[in-house]
């Protein structure tokens, strides 16, 4: 690569450049990936008690609402202090 670059050829250096790049990884062993993401296990592995979840908070959350007790210090504006 250098030669050519001193004699002007540029083009030339650095297309050796990059063969000689291209050669060098070309004999790496590529690692190996993972299929799954660890967030995506942790998902699958919780994923049929997340529904269930969301279910029973919404109840909860309307119950409280519609009884008074959430609903005052929410729509109204009420506080302890």
């Amino acid at each position: 690569m250098i030669p050519h670059f001193k004699n002007g050829d540029y083009f030339q250096g650095v297309s050796e450049g990059i063969d000689a790049l291209i050669s060098k990884i070309d004999g790496e062993e590529l690692p190996e990936t993972n299929k799954i993401p660890k967030f995506f296990e942790v998902i699958n592995k919780y994923s049929m008690y997340i529904f269930p979840s969301l279910i029973l908070i919404i109840l909860i959350i309307t119950i409280l609402i519609t009884s008074g007790i959430f609903g005052t210090i929410v729509l109204i504006g009420g506080g302890f202090f």
